[in-house]
């Protein structure tokens, strides 16, 4: 559950980031898109990357009908 939630304050970040470049472009900075930007994109990096993998026992429970049809064609 942390993953997408960590994908998505990384997409904000960079939006705010990003907003905040136009606004430095147009000689009006303004610095809280700049830290809420970063602090988005280290919270989004942090969660992201301190995700747990799934577990490799079994394999995911796809394509099993077709995994059934290919072994009833492979023993007729």
């Amino acid at each position: 559950m942390r993953k997408p939630l960590g994908s998505f304050f990384f997409s904000v970040g960079l939006v705010l980031l990003v907003l905040f470049v136009f606004s430095d472009i147009a000689e009006q900075p303004q610095f809280g898109l700049f830290a809420g930007g970063a602090v988005c994109l280290i919270l989004g990096t942090a969660l992201w990357l301190t995700s747990p993998r799934p577990a490799s026992g079994e394999p995911p429970a796809r394509f099993r009908t077709v995994k059934k049809l290919m072994q009833r064609k492979k023993k007729a």
